[in-house]
């Protein structure tokens, strides 16, 4: 179980690392604010389908 929760927590780093990153490359005008939001709802559903469907702080 324990394993299970550091392999979760791990990814779940991850996409917040991919969250900064990409608010880092809007910022970078190397994408648009477009492509930012459609980054993100994807960030977004994969955070909530690793927690479970819990709300994601």
């Amino acid at each position: 179980m324990l394993q299970h929760q550091d392999h979760l927590a791990l990814r779940l780093a991850r996409i917040a690392n991919k969250r900064a990153t990409v608010v880092r490359l809007r910022d970078e005008h190397q994408i648009d604010d477009t492509v930012l939001r459609r980054l993100q709802a994807a960030l977004d559903s994969e955070e909530v389908r690793l927690s479970g469907g819990a709300a994601v702080e």
